[in-house]
């Protein structure tokens, strides 16, 4: 296995992978920071709407929102729907489905989201729920519960919650889902058509394990580009997600060489679908330890000459990542040096729990993501206002729901609003779109995901992470605790007035086991300059002479007198490579 890293000019965000969380965050307020005029207008518009937000909310219409809100993983009855939501619809034998719900219905308190002044879509999930558990043999009634529930209870029976039950998990997966097959996802798109509003289509489903799943993905990306370019039914503007780890196998670092060679001939034949069919295509966001493998196939695109006039090919960047604005930079260097436009989607970031427990598993020396929310807001924001000053040679898309970095977006872009877009998630924040179209011209677009209900679970985990959390845009306007003062406060403020920058609940990897001991190293295999350094070592370790006759180190030295017999020892991966022998210390010499 070889690790290139020849790329020079990838130097600058290479530096940035792991770097001192104080130190970015500070650099990156510089690029953030506007001016008091600026913000009076910011902090102005932005509250305009965030009323109009919590004016929806009291309608009842975002549906979306009130669930992550009352249902996010934070609560032991977000975990219960979720698991619910997700198992329920692939468990094949109804014995199975009773015990399933029997176990997560009773480990949940579902009457503290019942209410008089709650949501109806909430209570109706909250009343089925409890209705459900008492039926499965649940021992604590609910509040005001009425003695014709309980005949109503004995009179439905198991099997009749079972599939009210499963009916509900798949009228939950239709708020995540905008479609299960691109056929009827194109149909709702073109019934739905506003004007400046396009959509973005997803295909659910993770990384690929096998050949075959990975052949699978390739050919549903494929049929949905097709589907796309009929000219009988085409929505406007369209693009489409590719997920490169559902490509192939084993899309990972070390992999780098294979992954390449045998993922760049099925990449280049969706883009020449794509370019022929007027599809934009994305490729998405991944784990921060796949982002070099995924710009090493980005840069055969850049240089491919049968895509040299197409600009329909995008990434997406996510401002989590303590890389996001050198990559930006080396992405329009690169975009130059191509003679091409590219598109870039700003995202603030979809794994953060995985890459913080990946990096305290691993005993990685920092963090590729930053540890407060706050501080990804201002590196979206400097990312913000780069691609903003190069639109030149990039298109941006906005992919946010915040209130604030919406408005700081429309203050940065300058009087005409021209050269953007906005982007929003199925189910949420339409009426925020809608005024914003209206009122400055501004295209949005909708990430419509599309597929069947039974892979709904990794990307509902995801979306009940990233805005379920406390410290979301999406939680906080909920809480009428919450001000509109202090919900449009400029994050560069914030930041100043933090006393240390990292999350100082966050251990940091090397320290995660302090006060007792450090944590053990490990090798970062994603960092190609550190794997390159590996491969030397192990290079000078193979020089020496073989074979050699090793010995036991006894109190610092070897022992005078060696009383077993050598042992012949082989190269365990390749048993004809003889290595030479040694040997063992004996009973008494190991008790000195």
């Amino acid at each position: 296995m070889t690790i290139t890293i020849e790329q020079k000019d990838r130097a600058p965000f290479r530096a940035c992978y792991r770097a001192d969380e104080t130190e970015m965050v500070t650099q990156l307020a510089t690029h953030a920071q506007v001016s008091e005029q600026n913000q009076t207008r910011i902090k102005s518009l932005a509250a305009d709407l965030i009323t109009l937000i919590r004016a929806e909310e009291a309608q009842g219409t975002w549906q979306l929102k009130q669930l992550l809100q009352d249902y996010d993983l934070s609560t032991e009855e977000g975990v219960a729907l979720m698991c619910l939501a997700e198992a329920l619809l692939r468990v094949p034998d109804t014995a199975t489905a009773d015990h399933l719900i029997a176990d997560k219905l009773a480990s949940a308190d579902w009457s503290s989201h019942a209410g008089l002044n709650r949501p109806l879509f909430i209570n109706a999930a909250a009343w089925g729920l409890m209705l459900g558990k008492q039926t499965v043999g649940g021992s604590a009634k609910p509040q005001h519960w009425h003695e014709g529930h309980q005949k109503l209870i004995s009179r439905l029976g198991v099997p009749t919650v079972r599939v009210a039950l499963r009916s509900a998990m798949k009228a939950l997966g239709e708020l995540f889902i905008f479609g299960e097959s691109i056929e009827t996802a194109v149909k709702k798109s073109l019934k739905n058509a506003r004007e400046l509003e396009y959509y973005s289509f997803d295909m659910l489903g993770e990384a690929a394990c096998t050949d075959a799943q990975a052949d699978h993905y390739f050919n549903h990306y494929l049929n949905t580009i097709k589907e796309l370019a009929r000219p009988d039914n085409k929505p406007t503007s369209p693009a489409i997600s590719v997920k490169l780890s559902a490509l192939h196998p084993t899309y990972r670092p070390l992999k780098q060489r294979r992954v390449v060679q045998e993922l760049y001939p099925m990449l280049l034949s969706l883009c020449h679908a794509a370019m022929n069919a007027e599809v934009s295509l994305c490729l998405d966001a991944e784990e921060s330890d796949r982002l070099e493998l995924s710009l090493d196939l980005l840069e055969k695109l850049f240089d491919e000459p049968s895509l040299k006039h197409w600009d329909g090919l995008g990434v997406a960047v996510q401002a989590y990542q303590k890389r996001a604005y050198p990559l930006l930079e080396w992405l329009a260097e690169r975009a130059v040096r191509a003679g091409r436009k590219l598109q870039v989607r700003l995202v603030k970031g979809a794994y953060w729990d995985a890459e913080i427990k990946a990096c305290q598993v691993s005993g990685l020396n920092d963090f590729p993501v930053f540890t407060r929310k706050l501080n990804t807001d201002i590196s979206y924001l400097a990312c913000a206002r780069f691609l903003l000053d190069q639109r030149d040679r990039i298109y941006p898309h906005f992919a946010t729901h915040n209130a604030q970095t919406l408005a700081s977006i429309l203050e940065m872009s300058g009087p005409d609003h021209a050269g953007f877009e906005i982007q929003r998630l199925h189910g949420m924040g339409e009426i925020v779109q809608r005024r914003i179209r209206r009122e400055f011209g501004v295209p949005s677009r909708v990430y419509a995901p599309v597929g069947a209900h039974t892979h709904l679970l990794p990307y509902l985990v995801r979306r009940l992470l990233e805005n379920g959390a406390n410290s979301s845009f999406v939680s906080k306007v909920a809480h009428s605790e919450q001000t509109i003062d202090e919900l449009t406060e400029d994050p560069v403020v914030s930041f100043k007035a933090l006393p240390e920058t990292g999350n100082p609940r966050i251990a940091r990897p090397t320290h995660l086991f302090m006060p007792e001991r450090l944590n053990s190293s490990g090798v970062d295999f994603s960092d190609r300059e550190e794997v390159a350094a590996l491969h030397q070592n192990m290079a000078e370790a193979c020089s020496i002479q073989l074979p050699v006759v090793v010995h036991p180190v006894i109190a610092g030295s070897p022992p005078n007198n060696i009383d077993g017999a050598n042992i012949s020892v082989i190269n365990p991966a390749d048993h004809d490579d003889y290595l030479g022998e040694m040997s063992q210390s004996s009973a008494s010499q190991a008790q000195y």
